[in-house]
């Protein structure tokens, strides 16, 4: 049940980055904050946000938090980072 949810945080927040709800260098909520958004759990989150920094779409960094990477960096390769940028083109 956790993929399965895991997978729809994963939709949501990296549909929001390729389309440009939050821009390259801009953080995103701390772990707690998502998790409330998202109506889950801290873990289905840490899950996600694995995913996406496995995409290329997000970085982490110690006092910096969770941060959208530059575009360049993306997996432009990965099916749902291709599939994001083009339902972004049309």
């Amino acid at each position: 049940m956790s993929q399965y949810l895991t997978g729809e945080v994963v939709e949501r927040i990296g549909g929001q980055i390729v389309r440009g709800d939050v821009a390259p260098g801009g953080s995103l909520p701390i772990e707690a904050e998502l998790a409330k958004q998202h109506d889950t759990s801290r873990t289905v989150i840490r899950e996600a946000v694995k995913m996406l920094t496995a995409k290329g779409l997000v970085g982490a960094r110690p006092r910096r938090g969770t941060y959208v990477e530059p575009e360049s960096k993306w997996n432009i390769l990965d099916p749902d980072v291709l599939r994001w940028t083009l339902q972004r083109r049309f």
